[in-house]
């Protein structure tokens, strides 16, 4: 008890220990909000797998148009019959959210007007504020893929020239923005930010995690794999 009234006495342990407090209360807050949001998911999956209604179609959009995020048939599903697969009080808990965008930062694409959804995909912005920022996108460096002896496949490199069609970035951040099907392969998957090779392309995650400024097409793009690589990632803000 004596060694206990030492340490408690001193003002810099007893400091310590509010702050140790403080941040396991921190900590136990964010542990049972990720506990519902896993939960809920897990309900969510389990629902799509037992409702044959349920169809995400991954096109970006019905047909290969001019089309921003405002108009795009993925937007119209992800806040209409997936939105809907919630239950009545996890949908409760979704917020409304202002979703505005930029035109492409490389090609001045028009990203079109500000929506309110409740769900949404990420933008070319987005997706380096939260998985890791090298600098290339607003420093306009891009890659491109190219023959090396040796190689039997292209390998992707930094430009030294000016900026072209066809150009994606390559960094450290790849790994991070992989997306894995339910069988461990990997997957690319659609952003909503416009897509620089023109107005009926939009921005894209690919495979191996490159960010692809030029988009691609969003209906059947000539480049896809038929077996479905392609993906989409909902995103949503909760409130618990």
């Amino acid at each position: 008890m004596k060694q206990i009234s030492i340490i408690l006495n001193n003002r810099e342990t007893a400091d310590a220990i509010n702050i140790f407090i403080d941040n396991i209360q921190k900590l136990d807050a964010e542990i049972q909000t990720l506990s519902i949001i896993r939960t809920a998911l897990a309900e969510l999956i389990n629902e799509i797998k037992q409702n044959d209604n349920i169809h995400l179609d991954f096109n970006f959009h019905t047909d290969l148009i001019d089309i921003t995020w405002e108009h795009c048939a993925i937007r119209q599903y992800l806040n209409g019959p997936f939105y809907e697969s919630f239950s009545p009080d996890e949908r409760a808990q979704i917020l409304e959210t202002r979703i505005s965008d930029r035109d492409n930062p490389w090609t001045g694409t028009k990203c079109g007007n500000p929506t309110i959804d409740k769900i949404f995909l990420l933008s070319y912005d987005e997706v380096i504020k939260y998985f890791g920022d090298s600098g290339d996108l607003k420093n306009r460096q891009g890659w491109i893929w190219t023959e090396v002896e040796g190689f039997s496949n292209d390998i992707a490199v930094k430009s030294t020239a000016d900026l072209i069609d066809g150009q994606f970035i390559n960094d450290q951040y790849c790994t991070a923005r992989r997306s894995y099907k339910t069988d461990g392969s990997l997957g690319w998957w659609w952003l909503r930010s416009p897509g620089g090779a023109g107005q009926h392309t939009s921005g894209s995650i690919g495979i191996t995690g490159e960010i692809f400024l030029c988009g691609d097409d969003v209906f059947m793009h000539p480049h896809r794999d038929i077996n479905g690589d392609d993906r989409v990632r909902p995103v949503m803000w909760v409130k618990f």
